[in-house]
């Protein structure tokens, strides 16, 4: 297997295959790592989208003192930052689900509302906004 560093170095060179690579070696772990913070599949994959351009567009200002992996979830937590920050309505979260179906959160009760949300946030990790 290729090394992400060489990958990289093909990449500067206008290699676009070595684009390619980076990409399916990573976007999956990406999208997931996203979807941990969004909850929202839709928005996981436009995010994903913008955390690879993002690094693609910068990548010469990765200096490589860590691993290529460490580098691209530090972008995509910017790009979730930036998300929850610019549109306020995003920050309240969904119990709900989309399309009436059943929450992220399962067994979350409707009737206890914010409380039970609060109760049971209480073991997810946080992430300074």
């Amino acid at each position: 297997m290729i090394s992400d560093f060489d990958l990289l170095d093909r990449f500067t060179d206008g290699d676009h295959g070595a684009l390619e690579e980076i990409v399916s070696r990573y976007q999956k772990a990406v999208f997931f790592f996203i979807l941990r913070m969004v909850w929202d599949e839709t928005d996981a994959a436009d995010l994903s989208q913008k955390t690879f351009i993002n690094a693609f567009r910068n990548i010469r200002g990765f200096n490589r003192r860590s691993n290529f992996k460490t580098w691209l979830y530090r972008i995509a937590i910017n790009v979730c930052k930036n998300h929850f920050r610019d549109d306020p309505r995003r920050r309240e979260l969904n119990i709900e689900g989309r399309g009436g179906e059943e929450g992220v959160m399962p067994g979350l009760e409707r009737a206890s509302g914010k409380a039970a949300v609060y109760g049971r946030s209480q073991s997810i990790p946080r992430f300074k906004l």
